[in-house]
């Protein structure tokens, strides 16, 4: 894999698909979070609380969510696809960084982790983590959906933001 994700020359992207658990807290579960997922939080400067998302995903009605984008969009910023598939078992999301070129070493080896730490419980098909996605350009334009899918995408400046955009 190469770290051929720039959208801009200042900007990297990464992202991966996991269940939710394995995000927010890895394989093997830890009592509070994941440590890659804190790494990544402690190099970026965006904080969540693991709890309050994990049960704000479990709280959503069957085949809904939307995309969240924590942080500034352009360049700093956790994203957390959350919806609800009905036909998935395992709970999975997509999450992604949007970092600045300076960390992208740094995200590209924890993003890399949590991959690892994903295919010792479940394995998909081979992807590329770095490889550009139509919702991570959609998120550093700004934009209110994507090519392809109905999920709105919602921003929050910071967690807090998005506890009070819903209500948690």
């Amino acid at each position: 894999m190469s770290l051929e994700s720039e959208v801009s020359a200042d900007v990297c992207t990464f992202h991966i698909s996991s269940p939710i658990h394995i995000v927010l807290y890895g394989y093997p579960e830890n009592d509070y979070l994941n440590p890659n997922l804190k790494a990544i939080m402690d190099t970026m400067g965006i904080y969540i609380d693991a709890e309050k998302l994990f049960d704000f995903f479990f709280d959503q009605k069957s085949g809904e969510g939307d995309l969240w984008v924590i942080g500034n969009h352009r360049n700093n910023c956790l994203v957390f696809s959350l919806y609800a598939d009905p036909y998935d078992q395992m709970d999975v999301i997509c999450f992604g960084v949007i970092c600045k070129k300076e960390h992208s070493r740094r995200i590209y080896y924890l993003m890399n982790a949590m991959k690892k730490e994903t295919q010792k419980k479940i394995r998909f098909d081979s992807y590329d983590m770095t490889e550009k996605r139509n919702w991570l350009q959609a998120v550093i334009a700004g934009e209110n959906h994507y090519d392809g899918c109905s999920q709105k995408i919602r921003y929050a400046e910071s967690f807090a933001d998005f506890c009070r955009q819903n209500n948690i």
